[in-house]
């Protein structure tokens, strides 16, 4: 399940499978030493864009992503905005995205 959504200040994502799951490592340097660079680059990314990441799965249980890039020139959705935003930065994290 792929989700987006706008909203006056910010811009969410989340990705949601079924699949085979994984153990979430602790840092982003354990992401780069388990060869998860994928994962490291979207971590890198939400950090550049001035957001956050969120990474959940566990070994059969499938995986959730959600990011979240606040941004409180979005008065109306535009991904052309949110494409040229990246490269701005603050905080990313590892760990349970936050439901709504």
């Amino acid at each position: 399940m792929i989700r987006l959504e706008f909203d006056h200040a910010a811009v969410s994502l989340e990705v949601i499978d079924d699949g085979i799951g994984f153990t979430v490592p602790g840092s982003l340097e354990d992401l780069a030493q388990h060869s998860r660079l994928g994962l490291l680059g979207m971590c890198e990314r939400a950090e550049l864009s001035g957001g956050h990441l969120r990474i959940a799965s566990e070994p059969s249980g499938g995986t959730r992503i959600s990011m979240h890039l606040p941004d409180t020139d979005l008065a109306s959705p535009d991904l052309g905005n949110v494409r040229t935003r990246l490269g701005e930065g603050r905080d990313v994290g590892l760990g349970p995205p936050r439901v709504p």
